[in-house]
């Protein structure tokens, strides 16, 4: 096997080492500040452990001047959305006595008897397919305080991807321009689509310090038959089945840096306005 290539991270964030073949593919990630390993073959852990001591071992380089680097006030936190193995429960700023209590109660009777609860599951087993070709996936994401849900947030090289669920056993569901109707009935689902997307672009182009654009997908579960003609004000509207091959059809538009950068941001609470949580008082840049 040739050698591994390791890229340092250090501008913003998380002190990180990011270990790819010389294809590309990510290897792993390594916390320099926690120790955290994150691989994604953990057969690959002796490659992965050589290719960080060769870093290590390297000369230092030479002294030389560098632009100033602008930090983000905060930092993300040690917490990773991804993490969460069943779904899991937002820390929101509240200041009412037992308000994280009530919270965790009503989100976990929301999760029993929501139906949407399958609808999601079935869109997460498809996605798990797209993480095997280097796409990286964050799931059930609250934004801000105000009850607003990313279903399925979706990073690869081809874009941002925020993915709206609707399980609807219909016989009919049509789309076109702004408007859906399911069985006769008008639907708000582009409108929310959007509103979705513009938020968590917003949120993750303050976090990254660059542009992020996020592709608004309303995402249809259970329909007996979808019918969509022409343009949906920017929003594209399909059902899992196609979902796939419609994402991965898309040319690159994000380089490595800005991947690794994005998958790292989507991943800690802060960014999405949640509480931040306590972080290790020695860090500094």
């Amino acid at each position: 096997m040739s050698e591994l290539a390791v890229r340092h991270w250090n501008k913003f964030g998380p002190e990180r080492l990011y270990v790819r073949t010389e294809d590309g593919d990510l290897v792993g990630s390594l916390d320099l500040e926690s120790g955290t390993v994150d691989l994604q073959d953990p057969s690959q852990l002796a490659a992965f452990e050589r290719a960080v001591d060769r870093w290590r071992a390297r000369p230092a380089p030479a002294p030389r001047a560098l632009a100033p680097v602008t930090v983000p006030a905060q930092r993300p936190s040690s917490v990773d959305l991804r993490d969460a193995k069943s779904g899991w429960i937002p820390v929101l700023t509240d200041n009412r006595p037992n308000a994280l209590q009530e919270r965790q109660i009503a989100a976990v009777e929301k999760r029993d008897h929501d139906l949407r609860a399958r609808s999601e599951h079935l869109v997460t087993a498809r996605l798990r397919l797209l993480e095997a070709n280097g796409w990286r996936t964050v799931h059930a994401i609250p934004i801000g305080t105000a009850g607003c849900n990313i279903d399925h947030l979706v990073i690869g090289p081809g874009g941002v991807f925020a993915l709206s669920v609707f399980r609807e056993r219909a016989s009919h569901v049509w789309a076109k321009g702004s408007t859906i109707v399911v069985d006769g009935d008008r639907q708000d689902w582009i409108h929310d689509a959007s509103f979705v997307a513009g938020r968590a672009a917003r949120m993750l182009s303050t976090r990254c310090e660059f542009a992020v654009q996020v592709q608004p997908v309303v995402v249809v579960v259970d329909a007996l038959r979808l019918t969509v003609e022409g343009e949906n004000g920017g929003v594209h509207v399909t059902n899992r089945t196609r979902l796939l091959s419609w994402i991965e059809s898309h040319a690159r538009r994000v380089s490595e840096e800005e991947l690794d950068v994005i998958d790292d941001m989507a991943r800690h609470p802060e960014t999405w306005g949640m509480q931040p949580l306590p972080v290790h008082t020695g860090w500094s840049r």
